[in-house]
């Protein structure tokens, strides 16, 4: 089995970067295995109600673009270097999170796809992010100890392609069309 990510962009419905592999940063690893490891969850709560919780990436994910074309990617980075917009980035307009079921085949995806309306971003993408909370702890056990609160990690790059690392040539966006981005998760037996 292995675990591959990738990325895809759209202008409307031209492919203007087929997918590509990407790189995973340090946080989005440790998320991974923290998630896999983790072997049991445990809330604690006195009288009977229940309001604490686990935080994991899908509750608060993100895609971000930038058009830092210089940078190449280091495990350790935790943000874009030149975000569009105020950082993180300018938010899309629609985020989606489809899944594939890979029992006949043996190919599993899950694709997080966020859509930026026509106008609400423009320059050159030059660097993608994928933003979630990213599990850090890699115990075999979360623990949470109080009615109120939640294990809820900060929300930090995960993945990242870029022009720097000789990804993709940076892309010019047309203003008049939306911009899609997908970002595929993938599992599969080899």
């Amino acid at each position: 089995m292995y675990l591959d990510g990738f990325y895809e962009v759209r202008q409307d419905d031209e492919i203007v970067l087929p997918y590509t592999h990407n790189k995973f940063l340090d946080n989005g690893m440790r998320g991974f295995i923290s998630i896999i490891a983790c072997g049991s969850v445990c809330l604690t709560c006195a009288g009977g109600s229940y309001t604490s919780g686990i935080m994991l990436p899908a509750s608060d994910w993100n895609i971000y673009l930038g058009n830092d074309t210089t940078t190449p990617t280091l495990p350790t980075m935790t943000i874009l270097t030149s975000p569009i917009g105020n950082s993180p980035g300018t938010a899309p307009n629609n985020k989606t999170i489809t899944v594939k079921d890979g029992s006949l085949n043996g190919v599993w995806n899950v694709v997080f796809t966020a859509v930026w309306n026509p106008g609400s971003i423009t320059g050159i993408i030059g660097e993608i992010g994928l933003y979630a909370r990213w599990p850090t702890n890699l115990n075999y056990k979360w623990d949470v100890s109080t009615c109120s609160s939640f294990v809820t990690p900060a929300t930090t790059m995960g993945s990242r392609l870029c022009v720097a690392d000789n990804e993709f040539t940076a892309i010019t966006i047309d203003s008049s069309k939306s911009v899609a981005v997908n970002w595929k998760l993938q599992f599969a037996f080899e």
